[in-house]
């Protein structure tokens, strides 16, 4: 479960090490709320990005299935490497997911879970 009964803010870091070319480096990132495996537009997480890092924060609601689902879209150089995690603020400020990679495609994408 994440969260207590009054729910948990996660944040979403997602990080290129280099940038060069077209197209321009990009992050999208949804939280599954209704588990459909759809990203449907109220999902969607409001980044910021600083250079080649962005951030974004989501409240969520406590859950009975032990977890969210999450998608994360990038466009970025292929060979770039990319970090991700997630971190929730409850009980206390932790990491509750991470990835990394190389780029091997301009655009791409994962899915995950992410559980307290």
């Amino acid at each position: 479960m994440i969260g207590d009964s009054m729910g948990a803010e996660l944040t979403f870091t997602f990080t290129f090490d280099e940038h060069e070319g077209f197209p321009p480096a990009a992050v999208r990132i949804w939280v599954d709320d209704d588990n459909d495996f759809k990203p449907d537009p109220d999902e969607e997480v409001t980044l910021t990005s600083d250079g080649l890092k962005w951030t974004g924060k989501r409240s969520i609601k406590s859950s009975d299935s032990g977890g969210v689902w999450y998608l994360v879209a990038y466009a970025g150089s292929i060979r770039s490497k990319f970090t991700f995690d997630v971190r929730s603020d409850t009980p206390k400020d932790h990491v509750v997911a991470t990835a990394e990679g190389r780029v091997k495609a301009l655009r791409d994408s994962f899915w995950g879970m992410c559980s307290k």
